[in-house]
């Protein structure tokens, strides 16, 4: 912030008087022009550093939703590696009930009584 008001011209009083009274990015963003003008005596530098407050803030945003994202990207990442090890045990335990057996037997029931009961 003090770059900013060097940058402007402001004299090293108003930048002191600023900091006593406790004016950050913060404080500015929500600041009105008329507020910002018993520091900042041109309209100019009101409605400029107005206007850096909200570019670093929207910076500062941007900045913490991408590492939001790469955080959330990153734990949806360990939730798979932890459910393939559930994976291989189902797995495990579902090759030996695999297929159908009474497919697979080689002697086959009939339901003679079922035919019997159904013809008479």
């Amino acid at each position: 912030m003090e770059e900013f008001l060097r940058h402007r011209k402001i004299s090293e009083d108003i930048i002191t008087r600023m900091k006593e009274d406790g004016i950050d990015l913060t404080v500015i963003f929500m600041m009105d022009v008329e507020q910002l003008q018993k520091y900042l005596p041109r309209y100019g530098d009101c409605l400029a550093k107005i206007a850096d407050a909200k570019q670093q803030r929207t910076l500062e945003d941007s900045a913490s939703s991408c590492s939001d994202r790469k955080r959330s990207l990153r734990d949806r990442l360990l939730e798979k590696l932890r459910a393939t090890g559930n994976r291989k045990e189902h797995f495990r335990r579902a090759a030996t009930q695999a297929g159908n057996i009474n497919a697979k037997k080689s002697l086959k029931k009939s339901r003679t009584w079922l035919v019997k009961y159904l013809w008479y």
